[in-house]
């Protein structure tokens, strides 16, 4: 092709035919522009194509993690709730004089001493973020949305950490829970009743003189400390839901977007 454009370039220049020299020219520059601009957009394309795989590969990556998050928020709410009804049965008790079944008194003070952290993924928003690829995010609206989850996620976290840490210094850790809920061994935090009840020893009695003794000097005290427990739990369960929801809104707006992104 080149061969067969010198050839008439040679031609008018011999045949000193400028005019037309001229036009050649200046067609065998827009033909060189026309190509550049033709491989610039295939460039473009592939590249579009390019990060329109990874925004897609992120997405997915984001639906996973939220999936994690909404499991973990679930599973915090529904210890949360155990521990705080265990909390209501035994205030019943020590302000009522109440009594109860030895089995339910075991599993209410084997919660009492118990706390739930709300664990979180982000793996793929901190990928994300260190990569500098949060623009690849196509949609504004899903992007910003994104940013605000897990800023959500972020301090309904620190809330229930900074409560949780309040509980165990202020009131599992006080001389009088410890003595009133007295377990043999360290349980941790986040174990469940049924595991708890083959690996530990729990004394169910410990608790008792202050069931029957109303003048007991420690009694208002664990009153106080019980209830506290409750609400602090109770915010703890408020921080939670709004992060599963959260979660669960960002994860039906995503999917929305990703099948228009797939089927595009």
């Amino acid at each position: 092709m080149l061969q067969f454009f010198r050839k008439i370039r040679k031609r008018l220049l011999g045949e000193n035919k400028f005019s037309r020299y001229l036009l050649y020219a200046l067609g065998e520059i827009l033909l060189v522009v026309i190509g550049i601009l033709i491989a610039l957009q295939i460039n473009n394309w592939n590249e579009n194509n390019k990060n329109q795989t990874l925004e897609i590969n992120y997405l997915r990556g984001l639906i996973s993690d939220l999936d994690y998050d909404i499991a973990a928020y679930s599973l915090g709410i529904g210890e949360i709730e155990d521990h705080r009804k265990s909390a209501d049965a035994l205030l019943l008790c020590y302000k009522d004089q109440r009594t109860l079944p030895e089995q339910e008194l075991i599993e209410h003070m084997t919660n009492v001493g118990l706390i739930s952290r709300i664990d979180h993924r982000n793996t793929v928003m901190d990928d994300m973020k260190s990569a500098g690829r949060l623009n690849l995010i196509g949609s504004d609206s899903i992007r910003q949305e994104i940013i605000a989850y897990y800023t959500l996620a972020a301090n309904t976290i620190d809330n229930n950490d900074r409560n949780n840490d309040w509980i165990l210094s202020h009131i599992i850790g006080s001389r009088v829970y410890a003595e009133q809920f007295d377990f043999n061994s360290t349980v941790a935090a986040t174990t469940r009743l049924p595991d708890i009840m083959k690996s530990i020893e729990v004394n169910p009695f410990a608790g008792l003189p202050l069931l029957q003794d109303i003048e007991h000097p420690d009694r208002n005290n664990i009153i106080n400390l019980l209830t506290a427990k409750t609400w602090l739990q109770g915010l703890n369960k408020v921080y939670a839901e709004r992060g599963r929801q959260g979660a669960l809104e960002l994860k039906e707006d995503i999917q929305t977007y990703l099948a228009k992104l797939e089927n595009h």
